[in-house]
């Protein structure tokens, strides 16, 4: 799969809406583009974490055969907590776009009375869905990948301030960030992300966004006038 053709529906669907001697398009000019470069970047960062990840196994058993110490294992514990941070903050900035460029479009079409075809509850039931399905990146950005909570603490408690400091990268061997303690146990005020199941997290995340683009725009299609796309008021 290319991991782009998860949002094709947010393309496939752009209307150009009329009115005062203007032509506005929705979704929103750079949406859709900026989306599919930030899938890409996504796509990149996931696939050299898991080439890097596989190669420095394969060293790190190969180094046990002979019964040496692998101590290259500190190491790409680094470069995936580097990574790691990176996919987290990536994702975070294509959900914003993807919920504010929606927002904007459908106070538009409510303001121009072509929001008939959508059921608001079930809008917005969709929305807590994504919102939910989000949760565990948004946690783990607050707290450790845009600025730890021991740097900005939001009245988080002493240990939450300490352990996001221990979660900047996963533990040697691990590709898991979120799950260190100080207590000894995993902080329920943090959450769990692995970059290695990136493709997953992806279209999890982002195919119900594309539905719920396809649920606005498509109905559009019977205000069409003459040209495919276009709504003239």
């Amino acid at each position: 799969m290319v991991i782009v053709d998860i949002i094709k529906p947010i393309n496939k669907y752009k209307v150009q809406i009329v009115f005062d001697n203007k032509i506005h398009l929705h979704p929103r000019l750079g949406v859709y583009e900026s989306s599919c470069e930030l899938l890409q970047m996504i796509d990149w960062l996931g696939q050299e974490a898991i080439k890097d990840w596989t190669k420095t196994h394969e060293l790190i058993e190969a180094e046990r055969a002979v019964n040496k110490i692998p101590p290259i294992r500190k190491s790409l514990s680094i470069r995936m907590g580097s990574r790691t941070l990176s996919y987290v903050n990536h994702l975070f900035l294509l959900n914003g776009i993807l919920k504010q460029g929606l927002k904007i479009s459908l106070e538009l079409l409510k303001e121009k009375g072509l929001a008939d075809h959508i059921d608001l509850l079930e809008y917005q039931t969709r929305l807590d869905k994504l919102e939910e399905v989000f949760k565990p990146i948004k946690i783990f950005r607050h707290k450790v990948a845009a600025h730890t909570s021991f740097a900005k603490p939001d009245k988080d408690s002493d240990l939450t301030q300490f352990d996001s400091l221990l979660n900047l990268v996963p533990d040697p061997g691990s590709s898991v960030m979120g799950n260190r303690s100080f207590a000894y146990k995993i902080n329920d005020k943090l959450s769990l992300v692995s970059i290695l199941t990136f493709k997953t997290d992806v279209e999890q995340y982002f195919t119900d966004w594309a539905e719920l683009y396809t649920y606005v725009f498509e109905p559009l299609k019977k205000h069409f006038k003459h040209t495919r796309g276009r709504i003239e008021l």
